[in-house]
């Protein structure tokens, strides 16, 4: 059976930077976190698999279809941006409820899935609250919701921690462990900080300058790290680098 996605090769230029040899794959039910530093092209790669960027050469496969020239809005893929960017001209039902008009749903429908969503990630309370009244950790969860309501084959979150006060970063750590464990929809999670990315990451992609370095569990990068960049950025110049020299 094909992966769930399947990137090949892809290459994207965006003037002054670009996505180069790009491959990686997503099986149902898993959650890869997507690690590496500000600037690599995470949230690019993440931009070129929701459809939002036209890639170059190469092939994205969902469910074994190429979708590299399908638009966004037929690849059912949710994407999730760090900075929630949320409608303020909608409360929070309308929000969660946006995308669900083009699906064709009775509208009781869209109403009990909205309702059943905002149940799961805690937010029933605030539906009908206004975007400017919400606190940073509350409006993810809109944007989650909203995202997932949508029952996308891939959920993609950029940086779905930024902004968000210490204080409720345990409880969105637990909010995002739940909801995949319930909804099992195969998710990539975007971050520079690798404390998240041990906390949430069944597998990790560490990428540098448009480019995949290396994937595999924490545990395998930190033990066995293919270039020197990856044992540092993982596990600090004390790591060992595995992978023999540059030459």
């Amino acid at each position: 059976m094909a992966p769930l996605l399947e990137i090949r090769r892809l290459h994207l230029d965006l003037g002054g930077f670009a996505l180069a040899e790009i491959s990686l794959s997503l099986e149902r039910g898993d959650y890869l976190v997507l690690l590496g530093p500000s600037g690599c092209g995470k949230t690019t790669l993440l931009k070129a698999v929701a459809g939002v960027y036209r890639t170059g050469a190469g092939q994205l496969f969902l469910e074994g279809e190429d979708v590299g020239g399908w638009p966004p809005q037929r690849r059912r893929v949710s994407y999730v941006s760090q900075t929630a960017d949320l409608f303020p001209h909608l409360d929070v039902r309308g929000n969660i409820a946006f995308g669900l008009r083009y699906l064709g749903l009775r509208r009781t429908e869209r109403r009990r899935r909205v309702e059943r969503m905002a149940e799961l990630l805690g937010i029933g309370s605030l539906l009908s609250r206004w975007p400017a009244t919400l606190s940073g950790g509350e409006a993810k969860r809109v944007a989650l919701a909203r995202g997932l309501v949508l029952t996308p084959r891939v959920l993609l979150l950029d940086e779905p921690l930024a902004g968000v006060d210490p204080g409720a970063r345990a409880a969105m750590f637990g909010v995002l462990r739940m909801i995949h464990e319930d909804l099992r929809t195969a998710t990539i999670h975007v971050t520079h900080d690798r404390d998240e990315a041990r906390a949430m990451g069944q597998r990790c992609a560490i990428m540098r300058s448009g480019r995949i370095e290396q994937v595999g569990s924490l545990d395998e990068l930190i033990a066995a790290p293919l270039t020197p960049f990856v044992a540092e950025f993982i596990g600090g110049a004390a790591f060992a680098f595995a992978g023999g020299s540059d030459g």
